[in-house]
C-alpha cells in the first residue's frame, strides 16, 4: 500500500510532464512547418509574378514586330530558350518544396510551370491573339495561385484571429457598457 502511495503521485507526475512536453513539442512543430510554409509560398509567388511581369516584355517585342513569319521564328527561338530557363526556375521550387505543400499545389505549381515554359513563347504567329490571350491567362492563374496559397494557410481566419486579439488588447473594456455606466 505504502508503494502505491508514493509511486501513483510519481507516475500522475510524471504523465502530466510528458503530456506538457509532446503538446509543447507538437505545437513548435506545426509552429515551423507554418513559417516554412509561409516562406515557400512567398518565394513561389514571388518568382511567378516576377515571371508575369517578364512576360509582359515578351508581349512589348511581339506587338513591335514588324517582319515576316519566318523572322519572327528567328527572333522567338532564343526567346523560347529564356523563357524555358525561366520557366525551369519555378519547377526547381517544386523539387525544393514538393515535401512541405499539399499535393493540390504541387498540382498546379506542375501545371503552370510546363504551361509557361512550352506555351509561352511556342504558339506565337503574328497574326495570333495568342500571346495576349495567354497573358491573360497567366494572369488568372496566378491569382488563383495566391488564392489557393491563402487557403491552404488560412490567412483569413488568421487574420481575424490576430484583429480581434490585437482589438482586444487595446480596448479591453467593451465601450457600450462603459458609456452606459457613465451616463
Amino acid at each position: 500500500m505504502e508503494f502505491i502511495k508514493i509511486m501513483l503521485p510519481i507516475l500522475i507526475a510524471f504523465f502530466g510532464v510528458f503530456v506538457v512536453y509532446w503538446r509543447e513539442n507538437k505545437k513548435q512543430f506545426q509552429e515551423k512547418i507554418f513559417e516554412l510554409k509561409i516562406n515557400a509560398y512567398k518565394e513561389i509567388i514571388e518568382l511567378y509574378g516576377t515571371l508575369y511581369e517578364d512576360f509582359f516584355n515578351f508581349l512589348d517585342t511581339f506587338q513591335e514586330f514588324t517582319g515576316t513569319q519566318n523572322e519572327w521564328e528567328v527572333i522567338e527561338r532564343p526567346l523560347f530558350v529564356e523563357y524555358f530557363k525561366k520557366g525551369q526556375t519555378l519547377r526547381l521550387l517544386i523539387y525544393r518544396y514538393g515535401a512541405l505543400l499539399p499535393e493540390s499545389i504541387i498540382e498546379k505549381m506542375n501545371d503552370l510551370t510546363s504551361t509557361f515554359m512550352t506555351q509561352s513563347t511556342t504558339f506565337n504567329t503574328l497574326k495570333s491573339s495568342y500571346p495576349h490571350d495567354y497573358y491573360g491567362y497567366l494572369e488568372t492563374k496566378l491569382y488563383e495561385f495566391i488564392a489557393d496559397c491563402r487557403q491552404d494557410l488560412q490567412t483569413d481566419a488568421l487574420n481575424t484571429s490576430i484583429f480581434k486579439r490585437i482589438s482586444y488588447n487595446f480596448y479591453p473594456i467593451d465601450i457600450k457598457s462603459f458609456k452606459k455606466r457613465t451616463d
